[in-house]
């Protein structure tokens, strides 16, 4: 017979400093699900919105200027990847298109 131990070590995955340091861009991409082949994104200003397949496939490029939302249409259904940056901070989001 076996004997199995376990031992189970419980520490932070980041110190209290890192912690602070962690911020992501607030962002908004709706409707999310989507059944008409567009959605808006709404993001902080001179941030960048990538969209890309869930394979890796780059769709494109938005950035956001004085203005916080772009609206991206004639997407074809599936799932796509997105990633908003800016100042060096990203959010990564997941999308669907009906």
């Amino acid at each position: 017979m076996k004997t199995f131990i376990f031992v189970l070590l419980s520490f932070p995955l980041f110190s209290q400093n890192s912690e602070k340091n962690l911020e992501k861009v607030e962002t908004f991409v709706y409707p999310n699900p989507s059944a008409i082949g567009k959605f808006k994104v709404v993001a902080e200003e001179n941030s960048y919105f990538l969209l890309y397949t869930t394979s890796g496939t780059y769709i494109g490029k938005w950035e956001f200027g004085t203005s916080t939302e772009i609206e991206v249409e004639d997407i074809p259904p599936g799932f796509y990847q997105a990633i908003i940056e800016k100042n060096g901070k990203s959010e990564f989001k997941k999308i669907v298109i009906l």
